[in-house]
């Protein structure tokens, strides 16, 4: 039987992982974001206004 410390400890380390992988998928959103707009700026400067 687990413990009422060995489950805090998991969910701690969970609330942990959870937060890092928000950070990673922010982080990843704000340069997903920053690359559509470099690749719009040279399809402007490739094809003109278009």
């Amino acid at each position: 039987e687990v413990s009422n410390s060995e489950l805090k400890q998991a969910n701690e380390e969970l609330a942990a992982k959870a937060e890092l992988l928000a950070q990673i998928n922010s982080k990843t959103m704000l340069t997903s974001l920053q690359n559509t707009k470099e690749i719009d700026a040279i399809k402007e400067q490739i094809g003109g206004a278009e």
